[in-house]
């Protein structure tokens, strides 16, 4: 999906499944490259793939299963916590993604997602309109007690049906920025990659939400 030129979406996935373990499940991340590699229509795209090799093994198959997929070996994040139970590495890895990212959009999702199979075309489509960052839909596919109360106290907001037009909120699991609008709030994510704050900075420019 990677081109020479500068590609009209990157995606920077980032592993997440280490949240609770130390080590990521490599099985997730396959099914979600599967699924982003597997998109219908796509315009021109880069996915970015960031990583701590600490917090993960088995990278080098998934480097020869998909070889379209740029895995950037960060080296030792700051932030890790050296254990299951921390996610402020997610957000060091979400910048350095960024970092590399070339692409005039710039979309985030995690490793335990498995995107819609026109997510890159609709992406674009709707940076069409003059939006800074554009919020998706989240979808919880595991029916277990634990999975459904973790779901709705993080992602409740995201069900469908969504509405559509302006809001205040977005996941970074799944969000995309016109690039433009992030380098105006650089300074907002050069620690970390927190939605929250770069939404609020983007917000405090005055650009249009949805």
């Amino acid at each position: 999906m990677e081109t020479s030129q500068a590609p009209e979406l990157s995606i920077v996935i980032v592993i997440a499944s280490d949240t609770t373990e130390p080590k990521a499940n490599l099985s997730l991340l396959t099914q979600c490259l599967k699924g982003i590699t597997q998109q219908q229509e796509a315009p021109s795209t880069e996915v970015i793939v960031p990583y701590d090799p600490r917090t993960v093994d088995g990278i080098d198959d998934l480097r020869t299963k998909f070889a379209e997929i740029t895995f950037l070996d960060v080296g030792h994040l700051k932030t890790w916590s050296g254990g299951g139970g921390g996610r402020e590495h997610h957000d060091e890895l979400k910048t350095l993604g960024l970092n590399m990212a070339r692409g005039r959009i710039v979309g985030f999702l995690e490793d335990n997602e498995i995107p819609d199979r026109a997510w890159c075309a609709e992406t674009v489509k709707a940076h069409q309109a003059d939006y800074a960052g554009i919020g998706g839909v989240i979808d919880n596919s595991l029916d277990r007690v634990l999975n459904c109360a973790v779901y709705f106290c993080d992602f409740g907001r995201y069900q469908n049906p969504v509405l559509p037009g302006e809001s205040a909120n977005a996941s970074d699991a799944n969000v995309s920025y016109k690039r433009s609008a992030l380098d105006a709030v650089r300074t907002a994510s050069e620690q970390g990659f927190n939605e929250v704050t770069v939404n609020a900075a983007l917000m405090n420019q005055g650009v249009s939400w949805r």
